[in-house]
């Protein structure tokens, strides 16, 4: 048999490389690539030949959608977390080759990085782009707040009139001093979680098409009657004239339960234009601009008998949603175990980032957390195994075990 030339053998190369560290092979014995006198393609635009997916009767995902003259969006998004907005010319974008209409999409206070400030449609993606570059913005830039704790501090920059610290949750059962007061141990912990950003297959994208006084849209959504009722809304026009259409979606995770501002620009350029108008956000615009999963700090205080019965119990959390006013986490806590004696606080601390959104079971997922990892943490202050101890407070009511009867839980046999 015929020995293959090393070259393109990669593993015969590497064990021969491997036995003979010293050796030359064949293949480094090629004369070296010599840099070409003028390259044909590399550092230059060339048009991408895609294939496209016409908009017919089958389904689709909204990102593979095409329709005959359709025009592609970008967004111009603010690069600072907090600044007034001077002034935005939009003149030489508007003049730029192949750009169909422009528009000015914010006024006033900018209170997070990845606001939307402006949009151009282009007759394609990356003349869209190059017209971003060409719209000029003044911005006269103001302190800001990222972190929860910084946002909490008596000097901190104002992100709501109201404050940054609001109540947004509060709730009672029984009497939780008194609880206290029965209580042989009173046990005392904080447990932390982080804001976490949904990175759905599909990123954010919607499809806007006008006919006369009709308005279509094919969006990336788990909700089409949301969007259409906002949209209605946004655009000041009757729901009955207002169509989204969902086929496919690449994945949502709750950041796609609703209109996004994006969606209403593709729609107002449709408008503007008179031509189909498509936006697809980008892997780092749907890391900023979407939404997450908001953080929270929660300490729960416990009063319990020495054989584990919980007699008081005390959540106070702080969550933290951007702009937004974030998640309630205190659900297991006052349902999921007995307890006669609840009290509930919760906050929502406001900072200079996109509002938080759903996701996936939204303060369920960090409520559990906190209370599961105090069980956890009581019954080795007690001595108890942990299953013990959840059996030993089991409900089988909702609001621990004080309202209706749950129709089914399993968690006894889990």
């Amino acid at each position: 048999m015929k020995k293959k030339h090393l070259i393109e053998d990669p593993h015969l190369e590497y064990m021969e490389l491997a036995q003979n560290p010293g050796s030359q092979t064949a293949a480094s014995q090629q004369p070296s690539a010599q840099p070409a006198a003028e390259f044909k393609h590399i550092g230059k635009y060339t048009p991408r030949i895609d294939g496209k997916k016409i908009v017919t009767g089958t389904a689709q995902f909204t990102q593979d959608l095409y329709v005959d003259g359709m025009l592609q969006a970008k967004i111009l998004r603010s690069p600072h977390a907090c600044a007034d907005l001077v002034s935005i010319d939009l003149s030489q974008a508007l003049s730029y080759p192949g750009v169909k209409a422009a528009l000015k999409l914010k006024e006033g206070r900018i209170k997070w990085a990845g606001e939307q400030i402006a949009a151009v449609a282009a007759v394609d993606e990356k003349t869209a782009e190059e017209a971003l570059k060409l719209i000029k913005v003044e911005y006269k830039v103001l302190p800001h707040v990222v972190s929860e704790e910084k946002a909490m501090e008596q000097a901190a920059p104002l992100i709501q009139d109201q404050g940054n610290v609001q109540k947004s949750n509060e709730y009672n059962r029984g009497d939780i001093e008194k609880g206290f007061k029965e209580a042989d141990i009173v046990f005392e912990q904080t447990y932390k979680t982080s804001w976490e950003v949904h990175q759905t297959a599909e990123t954010h994208s919607s499809l806007a098409k006008w006919d006369g006084d009709n308005l279509t849209v094919w969006d990336s959504t788990q909700a089409v009657q949301s969007v259409r009722d906002g949209l209605a809304r946004a655009l000041s026009i009757p729901a009955s004239r207002v169509k989204v259409i969902k086929h496919y979606m690449g994945g949502g995770f709750g950041s796609k339960l609703g209109l996004n501002d994006h969606t209403v620009v593709a729609a107002r350029l449709a408008r503007e234009t008179g031509r189909p108008v498509k936006v697809v956000l980008t892997r780092q615009e749907n890391s900023y601009c979407v939404g997450y999963r908001p953080s929270a700090r929660m300490t729960i205080k416990a009063g319990v008998k020495k054989d584990g019965t919980l007699v008081a119990l005390h959540f106070k959390n702080y969550n933290c949603g951007g702009i937004g006013r974030g998640d309630r986490c205190a659900e297991p806590t006052t349902d999921v175990y007995r307890c006669p004696n609840v009290k509930v606080e919760e906050y929502s601390v406001f900072v200079n980032t996109c509002g938080s959104r759903a996701t996936r079971a939204p303060g369920h997922t960090q409520g559990t957390f906190g209370l599961e990892g105090f069980m956890e943490e009581l019954a080795a202050r007690l001595g108890m195994d942990p299953l013990e101890l959840r059996r030993k407070n089991y409900s089988a009511k909702e609001k621990g075990d004080t309202g209706n009867p749950y129709s089914t839980k399993g968690l006894d046999q889990c």
